[in-house]
């Protein structure tokens, strides 16, 4: 699975004929099975073979949801509680608090909304560290919330920031470090009042694209475990657009939301005024991200190594 998603098959490879012998396989176990699923569907979808391809990736996804044991009640109810939070008076952040020594650029949006790609962009700048999907802010928003209870406070923010701070500082000396882990746009709210200085940069792509990539791509973290059933994603989908309507009023110039379709279309422009949103100088390098040579962790990892170009979201 791993090397099917990471390369584009070809009619010649191979392999193809063994993996669809292992698919046809009835002693897999349910999990080798969720897999070679996931591998096939990927694979025969690379061949063209769209109905093929549907119908692995659809029997995969089912065993991983049945797996996991997700339900789209726990999502509804985490995202009312999240409104119902910042729907009233919020405290502010005291004057007290620990200075930035990194700033932090949030980078967010639906999964496969192709943030990678964005972080690619700002982190091909001299003064900018890529760190990719960090779990900090997942971990001090946890924190915070089982001692805080149903108020946030002053203090609260405080030691959000401190915590999230903290993670930072093995990471890198350089001035400006990006955070792109997408489901942040879920803790927007603690992001704006706990760092004010933080820039938070809102990835969007069409709906279709955006649902489409997340069915055919297997996620292995629990954090994902609405992607494995297309009722689930398109519902997902509708909560994300609520909260971020939610957050845009709440938090009015605050995000920054970029068009991915817009920025393969409009690259020059589109990319000066990312780096201007992230108040950084413009750099000509930050045109050849492809050449940018950091590790890149996630399914996006093929596509940030070419040259931008337009026509994905068609598929």
């Amino acid at each position: 699975l791993a090397y099917v998603t990471a390369t584009q098959v070809k009619p010649d490879d191979a392999f193809m004929g063994s993996m669809r012998s292992l698919g046809a396989r009835s002693d897999l176990s349910e999990n080798d099975r969720m897999h070679i699923s996931f591998a096939l569907g990927k694979a025969e979808l690379d061949l063209g073979h769209a109905e093929a391809g549907l119908r692995y990736l659809t029997a995969g996804n089912a065993l991983r949801k049945t797996q996991l044991g997700y339900n789209i009640e726990q999502d509804r109810e985490l995202f009312a509680r999240i409104k119902s939070t910042f729907s009233s008076s919020v405290a502010q952040l005291p004057k007290e608090h620990v200075p930035l020594a990194r700033k932090p650029v949030f980078i967010v949006g639906m999964p496969r909304s192709v943030a990678t790609l964005v972080e690619q962009v700002l982190s091909s700048h001299s003064l900018v560290y890529g760190a990719g999907e960090l779990q900090h802010l997942n971990r001090a928003v946890d924190k915070v919330l089982k001692q805080a209870g149903g108020t946030l406070a002053a203090a609260d923010f405080a030691l959000l920031r401190a915590e999230y701070l903290a993670g930072l500082k093995e990471l890198s000396d350089l001035s400006v470090i990006t955070d792109k882990n997408p489901l942040n746009f879920r803790w927007i709210g603690f992001i704006a009042q706990a760092f004010p200085e933080a820039q938070i940069i809102h990835v969007k792509r069409s709906a279709e694209a955006t649902c489409w990539s997340i069915f055919k791509t297997f996620f292995p973290s629990k954090g994902m475990s609405f992607s494995f059933d297309q009722c689930d994603i398109a519902e997902y989908y509708n909560l994300y657009e609520g909260l971020m309507a939610f957050w845009h009023e709440k938090f009015p110039g605050r995000i920054y939301d970029l068009d991915y379709e817009q920025l393969t279309k409009e690259q020059g422009c589109k990319s000066q005024r990312l780096l201007a949103v992230a108040d950084l100088d413009w750099e000509d390098r930050v045109l050849n991200f492809h050449e940018n040579s950091r590790v890149v962790r996630t399914a996006s990892g093929a596509q940030v190594r070419q040259e931008m170009y337009t026509g994905s979201s068609q598929k």
